[in-house]
């Protein structure tokens, strides 16, 4: 054993004599013509063996994360990202990444911005506008809006119209205190066409707002959601303005060096883009249609 470990015999049988005063125990039974481990020794060997083991797990574990390839990371979202781009990233990643431990966390608007600043996600997907000295943010698409308006309105017979168009006619929006940012870009794009919304009632989920648009409360601007057809008694309308749009934010906390956040925003960089071609394409086959 001293051969093995590069030492000379003395100093190994004082190293053992060392631990079994440590342990307060016989590791070994010795008499003229052989040492061999007593029971506590056999016992001790096998749970030293698994620690060692351990360590080394935990050494390539440790080494792995380092990398960015193992290891918890969540995302918070909303619905628009759950929509549109998610299932295309969450599909991607899990082939790319599979040993990532990956869970979602379901929010909106503000509620993201305050879950990132609290570090209780690693990045978010949202939507409305903000601004926080704590988060880097980036655009992953831009969507663009569509007039809600109930099946029996005037507007609902139209392909496609101006904002302008829009102007003295009853919205429902979605709510001023708890998506701010939401609210705010609606006004702006209206504003932006020469008139400000009147918004006669307000939701918070999006499913409220089109059982409001379709009960005839009023019309909404909305983002257009992946290819999911509106709800009973709405109709969806093209909007011609090309300002008339929303961005799908991704953001995270600024001082964040992780390897995993980095794969994670390549994967979505390279989603959204397939998507806005995607887009692209559709709408080339629908004019060359027409």
């Amino acid at each position: 054993a001293a051969a093995r470990l590069h030492l000379s015999q003395p100093p190994l049988s004082q190293q053992i004599r060392t631990l079994e005063e440590e342990l307060g125990l016989k590791l070994f039974s010795r008499d003229r013509r052989r040492v061999e481990l007593t029971h506590a020794g056999t016992v001790f060997l096998i749970e030293a063996k698994k620690i060692l083991s351990q360590m080394e797990n935990a050494s390539d574990a440790a080494r792995r994360a380092e990398r960015g390839q193992i290891g918890p990371f969540i995302v918070a979202c909303g619905p628009l990202a759950v929509e549109t781009v998610m299932p295309m990233i969450l599909k991607t990643f899990r082939a790319e990444y599979p040993e990532i431990d990956l869970s979602i966390t379901e929010s909106n608007g503000h509620k993201i911005v305050d879950i990132l600043q609290a570090k209780h996600a690693d990045v978010g997907l949202l939507m409305p506008n903000f601004t926080s000295e704590r988060l880097q943010r980036q655009t992953c698409l831009t969507l663009p809006l569509v007039a809600a308006v109930p099946k029996d309105h005037a507007i609902a017979k139209r392909r496609r119209i101006r904002l302008k168009q829009l102007a003295g006619e009853p919205f429902v929006g979605f709510s001023h205190q708890q998506a701010l940012g939401f609210y705010e870009h609606i006004v702006a794009v209206c504003e932006r066409s020469g008139f400000t919304p009147h918004i006669v009632q307000e939701a918070v989920h999006h499913t409220t707002l089109l059982a409001l648009v379709a009960a005839g409360y009023g019309i909404a601007l909305i983002p257009r959601l992946g290819k999911s057809p509106p709800p009973t008694d709405v109709v969806f309308v093209q909007v011609v303005e090309p300002w008339a749009t929303m961005p799908l934010w991704i953001a995270w906390p600024s001082n964040s060096s992780s390897r995993v956040l980095s794969a994670f925003l390549e994967v979505v960089r390279r989603s959204c883009r397939r998507v806005s071609i995607k887009r692209r394409v559709i709408k080339a086959a629908k004019r060359n249609r027409r």
